[in-house]
């Protein structure tokens, strides 16, 4: 299980970041990630990776990287953000992060959106605005109890935009 969520965010990783590597700069001694590694592939090292690859995992991962390119370029830079506060969180809070994903992952395909969504609103809000919306009715009313709290937890990481 832990192995299939290493690939899951490794692919995530790759399709975040399947354009050339545009500058910006690691901290020193900080390791060089298999994004960072993808981003110095040229692109007939990277279609040979992607051989490699199990066919289906192969074709999802495309998909991916296809999804992720016709993204605009300020949804591309968020993503890179994100990835980026990930990588700098200490081993701890990155293990909890995955197992919240895991989590996510689990439910339907609408499910994750929505709870994506309401946790993406919820971030842009004050924390008595967070508070006010977790004891709201709506809240309480549009997501089971387990949602609500992975909803918190997912909340609690902090992956947020730099203020």
């Amino acid at each position: 299980m832990r192995a299939r969520f290493l690939v899951l965010l490794l692919s995530a990783a790759l399709c975040c970041f399947a354009q050339p590597f545009q500058g910006g700069k690691r901290a020193q001694g900080q390791k060089r990630t298999a994004v960072d590694r993808w981003n110095g592939m040229s692109p007939e090292d990277r279609e040979r990776a992607l051989q490699r690859l199990p066919p289906e995992r192969r074709k999802r991962l495309q998909t991916q990287i296809e999804r992720y390119n016709n993204m605009p370029d300020e949804e591309r830079g968020r993503l890179r953000r994100h990835y980026d506060q990930f990588q700098r969180m200490p081993p701890e809070k990155q293990a909890r992060a995955r197992e919240l994903f895991k989590e996510l992952s689990e439910l339907s395909p609408e499910r994750r959106r929505t709870l994506r969504r309401e946790t993406e609103a919820l971030r842009a809000l004050s924390e008595s605005g967070r508070n006010a919306r977790f004891e709201s009715e709506s809240f309480k009313t549009r997501f089971s109890e387990p949602e609500q709290k992975l909803i918190r937890r997912l909340g609690n990481l902090a992956i947020s935009e730099p203020q």
